[in-house]
């Protein structure tokens, strides 16, 4: 059945996860999530995928996209960064709508 008035699209993060679980100094991180709608119950597959990180308080270049169903970011934490800390953020932008998911992560 379908209903005749849904309520209003609301997001829900769900999975958040990093791979590997720990940043490494001058290696590829990438962190990702999967988002459903709460009206339908059904997982976000497309939309906006924004993405942002610091390393040592320096912004890095990222980049966003959804694969297999998930939004994912994905950046290269810079040489000489060890024992410092890697921020970062992902969010989704869908029907009008955003979420948004952050991180903390000590870089080995």
């Amino acid at each position: 059945y379908k209903l005749a008035h849904p309520g209003p699209l609301r997001l829900r993060t769900e999975a958040f996860g990093a791979t590997p679980v720990r940043a490494k100094a001058n290696r590829r991180f990438a962190w990702s999530m999967a988002v459903r709608r709460l009206d339908t119950f059904q997982q976000v597959r497309s939309g906006a995928v924004t993405c942002s990180a610091t390393a040592s308080g320096k912004r890095i270049k990222v980049t966003g996209r959804f694969v297999r169903g998930r939004a994912e970011c994905s950046a290269l934490v810079p040489a000489r960064t060890r024992s410092k800390v890697l921020r970062g953020a992902i969010g989704v932008r869908a029907g009008g709508k955003t979420v948004r998911e952050r991180f903390a992560t000590v870089i080995r």
